[in-house]
């Protein structure tokens, strides 16, 4: 477990990119993806729409967020992983489960 101020607990291991976001005040929220996913650019797209902002790790490329990707997912190569700065992530998410996430309403 991990501690950041002393207020917010996570039950993995935080990335490095992950702890200087919180500290420099910038968006927290993480898309861990690569750029031929599908779901990951639906997830980008829906994050866009929804002027939410967030970084974009690509794992083919960045080694620190592929170990975390295979962390988080028991061995798996799982993307888009998303990692919220609640310290929640989902896996994969439907865009009905990034708005609910998120609290954003959207039409059936």
């Amino acid at each position: 477990m991990t501690e950041i101020s002393g207020r917010i607990s996570y039950n993995y291991q935080i990335t490095s990119l992950v702890i200087e976001r919180l500290y420099m005040g910038e968006s927290c929220i993480i898309v861990y993806g690569t750029t031929w996913c599908g779901d990951c650019h639906r997830s980008n797209r829906f994050l866009d729409q929804h002027e939410i902002p967030y970084n974009f790790v690509n794992i083919d490329h960045d080694k620190e967020g592929e170990q975390y990707v295979l962390k988080v997912n028991k061995g798996m190569r799982s993307v888009p992983t998303i990692l919220f700065q609640d310290g929640s992530t989902l896996v994969e998410p439907s865009n009905a489960e990034l708005a609910q996430k998120l609290n954003i309403v959207t039409a059936c």
